[in-house]
This record gives structure tokens, sequence and C-alpha cells, in this order.
């Protein structure tokens, strides 16, 4: 069997000028008009790796400022005043 040759035509294959290194801006003209790794979605993904201080710090952060927040809320609450009015005798 023989090797098939690199195919250079973006729109069906990657083309070697396209590798996964090349710059985000490089376009091909083509027949079809512009290629482009972003237009194609293929990008790299960014994976977020989170270390060991931001898996304590992130939910402690958080828990500190739910809790301020739910101590203003009480505060707030308690300093409520009901005002009862008693409409039984106007004439409307």
């Amino acid at each position: 069997a023989t090797a098939m040759a690199p195919t250079s035509d973006p729109v069906t294959s990657r083309s070697p000028e396209l590798s996964p290194l090349a710059p985000l801006s490089a376009k091909v003209r083509t027949h079809r008009g512009f290629y482009s790794r972003f237009l194609q979605q293929e990008l790299p993904a960014y994976r977020l790796i989170p270390g060991a201080r931001a898996l304590v710090a992130v939910p402690g952060v958080l828990g500190t400022v739910i809790f301020a927040v739910g101590i203003a809320l009480i505060v707030a609450s308690r300093q409520v005043v009901e005002v009862q009015m008693n409409y039984s005798d106007d004439p409307w």
C-alpha cells in the first residue's frame, strides 16, 4: 500500500501549515473563504487545575461573606416595626 501525501485543503482536513502550534491568527484563503482555527473552533482547550490553597480559600472566603450577609439580615429584621391601622371606622 502506498502512503498518502498530506493534503493541503484546509476545508476537508487540517493543513500542514496550520498545526496545533500555529498562531491563532494564521489564516488560509481557500475557494470557500477564509479558514482559521478560531472560526473552525479548533482552539486548544484550557483546563483550570486549582491548587490546594484555592480549594481551601475559595469556600472559606465565600462562607465568611455569606455569614456576614446573614448576620446583617438578622440585625436588620429585628429592627422592623409593625404598624397596625384599623380601617373599620372609615366612611368609604
